[in-house]
């Protein structure tokens, strides 16, 4: 991409999406932030500085897209887990676009290999950059010193972080603290974690246990939720 073209993050509002709106515009590209809500719409225009912003959610988000950005965006960043936006960018996307994906929606996906070959669009994946990336990710941030998008909230809130999650209501990162605010008492997450138990106990790491309980509940740990260890450790037990 070339500066002034147009990159549309979808998935803006979150914590990786709301840096990566904050790369784009640093590197000199327009930005089309998607994400759902009046409160992340103003996050990302007026914090975040995108250009233009659309809901996902709206009932023709594809056509919405093209107009916006005069045929289509030159780039689509995924870092959403629904299906349904992967699908959306392949039909918006400009003719020699590129699609990438960051975040892993469940299950397989199907895609129309037709359109793909006749409008010569591209679909990469994108996990972790290698050294020189970060090395220059950590330079642009130096100098552009980002906003980054997170509150601090005491662990026995996880459950209520889970429920604004499934109701698209993040903005940006929930750290949790584990520590001195923490209950003494084991406490039971329902939702997602239900039949759950965790305990603190004496340690300066965050329990395997808590991690792999997370994610057996169907979620991903590095995604949307990251935890600050203090001096507490977590022990995980069936109900």
């Amino acid at each position: 991409m070339q500066p002034g073209q147009t990159i549309a993050i979808v998935g803006a509002g979150g914590g990786l999406g709301s840096l990566a709106c904050q790369y784009a515009k640093a590197c000199g590209y327009k930005v089309l932030a998607l994400s759902s809500g009046s409160a992340k719409r103003d996050m990302c225009l007026f914090k975040l500085g995108a250009n233009y912003y659309i809901d996902y959610k709206s009932p023709d988000v594809v056509n919405e897209v093209k107009s916006t950005t005069d045929g289509g965006p030159h780039a689509a960043v995924i870092v959403s887990s629904v299906e349904e936006p992967f699908h959306q960018a392949l039909q918006y996307i400009r003719p020699g676009g590129t699609v990438v994906a960051v975040d892993l929606p469940p299950g397989k996906m199907s895609t129309n290999i037709f359109a793909l070959v006749t409008q010569k669009i591209n679909i990469k994946g994108s996990y972790v950059g290698n050294r020189q990336e970060t090395e220059e990710a950590l330079a642009i941030l130096a100098r552009a010193r980002f906003e980054v998008q997170s509150k601090v909230v005491d662990f026995v809130d996880l459950p209520r972080i889970y429920e604004m999650m499934d109701k698209g209501q993040m903005h940006g990162r929930a750290v949790l603290k584990i520590g001195d605010s923490l209950s003494k008492y084991p406490v039971l997450l329902n939702g997602p974690a239900q039949g759950y138990f965790y305990q603190a106990q004496q340690s300066n790491v965050v329990s395997a246990g808590l991690q792999q309980a997370i994610e057996k509940a169907g979620r991903d740990f590095r995604s949307d939720t990251v935890t600050v260890p203090s001096e507490a450790m977590m022990q995980v037990s069936p109900r």
